[in-house]
């Protein structure tokens, strides 16, 4: 059951959990991420964009994907 106690920390099994990291995963991400806009070569071209990441799960990814579609990035939080 997930509300069962582990033996070894004393936490629910449900409150723990663990990292899996998958290389290349933030590439392939950004590069799914520039597939979903409107198709334009530089859709952000002249346009400034502020991204406050607030240290999110994407505050890498954020800020590339915006400039590679041709955004000049500012980043706060990152």
């Amino acid at each position: 059951m997930l509300s069962e106690k582990s033996s070894d920390t004393g936490s629910s099994t449900y409150e723990t959990g663990r990292v899996i990291e998958v290389a290349g995963a933030a590439g392939r991400y950004s590069d799914f991420l520039k597939t979903c806009g409107p198709g334009l070569p530089n859709p952000f071209a002249n346009i400034h964009v502020v991204l406050d990441c607030a240290n999110g799960a994407t505050y890498q990814v954020a800020p590339r994907v915006f400039s590679e579609l041709g955004a000049a990035v500012e980043t706060i939080n990152a």
